[in-house]
């Protein structure tokens, strides 16, 4: 980020590190940041809860973490998915202590073959290999596919966006992503969850899935 040595085994000087907006104060079930520390739901989730369990999110997406999202996704800098699924698996190794509570499988959230061609990469598969590496989970990258070819979310209004996502996905259930399994969806950020949302119902209609949701990073709505 500012270029400085590396802080230990980490790629990030200390400075920047302490900069990552930390989103400590946020829902318990959706994730999405909150003014203020509670133990609640935000408003959103009281009236009309997302369908996976919970979602954990690492930071806010602000200024320095959104610098290297973009790096990632826009520049193809592959050096920032490894920083950030380094710092996220730190993350997650804390809310995990027990082998037990991890997931069986972490599935990241797929591309349409076209866009994958266009783009040369997902972004989110090259953080889910290094977060299950270090996580020791299993990874299925053939369970979910994108079967529709949808505007990018970031181009579109909020209120359209439910719509532009609604049956892209299809899933296959398999090894290690057998029936009845609990399933983390690993994406690099969250903003109004439609996708996150249409993908954990496609999910949940090919059986008794327990799914939670990671994100390196989540938006303010």
């Amino acid at each position: 980020m500012c270029g400085a040595p590396g802080l230990g085994p980490r790629d990030i000087c200390k400075a920047c590190y302490q900069s990552l907006p930390i989103n400590d104060l946020a829902c318990q079930r959706c994730a999405i940041p909150l003014p203020q520390s509670t133990t609640a739901l935000c408003g959103q989730c009281l009236q009309k809860p997302p369908p996976y369990q919970r979602c954990i999110a690492a930071w806010r997406y602000e200024p320095p973490l959104d610098y290297l999202v973009q790096r990632l996704k826009f520049n193809k800098d592959l050096s920032a998915a490894r920083v950030m699924a380094e710092l996220f698996a730190e993350h997650l190794t804390k809310r995990y202590p027990n082998q037990q509570d991890k997931p069986d499988v972490i599935i990241p959230v797929p591309l349409h073959h076209k866009r994958l061609r266009e783009r040369g990469f997902n972004q989110s598969v090259e953080i889910a290999k290094i977060v299950a590496r270090h996580m020791g989970i299993p990874l299925d990258l053939r369970a979910c596919t994108r079967v529709k070819m949808t505007q990018p979310q970031a181009e579109l209004p909020a209120g359209q966006r439910k719509q532009n996502v609604k049956g892209a996905f299809a899933f296959h259930p398999s090894q290690p992503a057998a029936p009845g399994g609990r399933i983390a969806l690993l994406d690099d950020v969250m903003t109004t969850g439609h996708t996150i949302n249409e993908l954990t119902k496609t999910i949940q209609n090919s059986g008794q899935y327990a799914v939670e949701v990671w994100v390196c990073a989540r938006a303010n709505r």
